[in-house]
């Protein structure tokens, strides 16, 4: 049980579970089946009121079958397989994701204070070490360090070493603003670099 996770109807500690949580866990020759389900919960203050997922180990590789988090307006939902050794194929969708929570999630060392809302949908394909996506989100009522946009709505694809921006739009009462355009971006020693110029 994650420490920074807490029912909403009884406070707990890291040795404590709270009576929403289950966990089942059964083995089937090689493979571990993890099954979690817990309702009325926060992460870092943000509640949850319900959480379900499922996923199997079976050596280097990790199969989702279920993953879903509703709170109020958001859902999130998630399915797939990772492979250390061979392809990758990972589709998330979420709808009304409160950019609070993200912020709260990534734990940044300065504070952007972020607001607004997040639709996505992103499907990661490939090898670990090359990984190929493509996906799209739109950001509604947005505020970063109290600047406020309407909208931002983009398109994108990664191979790999590229990320592509098909589009990106701001949008804002007083302008618009739509980019595009090729971005060398590759992921080395844990952090993300740009080793050439931008197209």
């Amino acid at each position: 049980v994650p420490i920074f996770a807490y029912s909403n109807e009884n406070s707990f500690n890291e040795n404590d579970i709270p009576p929403s949580f289950e966990l089942w866990l059964r083995t089937e020759y090689d493979e571990l089946v993890y099954y979690v389900k817990t309702n009325n919960i926060s992460i870092n203050t943000f509640p949850i009121e319900n959480l379900t997922a499922e996923f199997n180990l079976t050596g280097k590789e990790i199969h989702i079958g279920t993953l879903e988090v509703n709170s109020e307006k958001m859902r999130l939902t998630g399915y797939g397989h990772i492979d250390m050794d061979k392809d990758t194929n990972l589709t998330l969708e979420g709808k009304n994701i409160s950019l609070d929570l993200i912020e709260k999630s990534l734990m940044l060392h300065e504070k952007l204070n972020l607001e607004g809302k997040l639709d996505l949908n992103l499907q990661a394909t490939g090898p670990t070490d090359k990984i190929n996506l493509i996906g799209s989100f739109q950001v509604r009522d947005a505020m970063f360090n109290n600047y406020s946009i309407s909208r931002i709505r983009s398109l994108i694809s990664y191979d790999g070493s590229i990320l592509q921006i098909k589009s990106l739009d701001f949008v804002e009462k007083d302008f618009n603003l739509f980019a595009k355009g090729d971005i060398p971006l590759e992921f080395n020693d844990n952090r993300w670099i740009c080793p050439g110029p931008m197209d």
